[in-house]
């Protein structure tokens, strides 16, 4: 779908690992990671309504990422799909595919403050989850101020850096140079070619250390 339609997508953390060190799943894994730029992840979500393997369901959580698996598992009420944003696992929650969003990131603001901008706004997301009342709707709420929030951040289409949206509480801000994440490598995964960053051994040693081992 993505191929078909020229949208950006990358796999990440775990999931590049594997590509590199493993040349498919790590096989302990559980699920796959991939990143998007921010605007082909809206054009995807749209696609994904009409032209995606029926078989599977897509879904953006409120305050949080993009997440994809067989419909079969879909959360059909308000209290399955809280527990798909807190990670439980109840029996009709699986994980199949984590979508992170990526803004391109102003070339205005330096990447130190840019980083405790976003360490910010993770504070302040995780304080207002804590402290509402922990339905749907207040996640809506407490995503909407973060989007606000981030927008002062981001930039002109291929700016010199790239960030990863605060949809997701990533533990520390996910900054990256443009030239790191493109142009996008293919790789073999498994039985299939997908994409990973240029300089995917780069970012997995930034993240890992040594991740060969």
């Amino acid at each position: 779908l993505c191929r078909k339609h020229g949208l950006r997508y990358w796999l990440s953390f775990g999931s590049a690992l594997g590509a590199v060190r493993h040349g498919g799943y790590i096989p302990w894994d559980d699920d796959i990671d991939l990143c998007m730029m921010h605007d082909d992840w809206l054009k995807f979500n749209e696609l994904a309504k009409t032209e995606m393997n029926p078989k599977f369901g897509n879904i953006i959580l409120p305050g949080d990422i993009g997440r994809m698996c067989l419909k079969e598992f879909m959360p059909t009420n308000d209290d399955e799909l809280m527990g798909f944003l807190r990670w439980i696992k109840q029996e009709k929650l699986f994980f199949g595919v984590d979508i992170f969003p990526v803004h391109w990131l102003s070339d205005e603001i330096t990447t130190e403050d840019a980083a405790a901008k976003l360490m910010k706004i993770r504070a302040e997301k995780v304080a207002k989850r804590r402290s509402g009342s922990g339905t749907v709707a207040a996640y809506e709420r407490v995503q909407q101020e973060t989007d606000r929030a981030q927008q002062e951040l981001i930039g002109e289409e291929n700016s010199r850096r790239v960030f990863a949206s605060m949809h997701s509480l990533h533990p520390v801000p996910r900054i990256w140079e443009s030239s790191e994440i493109f142009p996008l490598r293919e790789v073999d995964f498994e039985d299939r070619k997908l994409f990973i960053p240029n300089h995917a051994e780069l970012l997995l040693w930034m993240q890992f250390g040594n991740f060969w081992e």
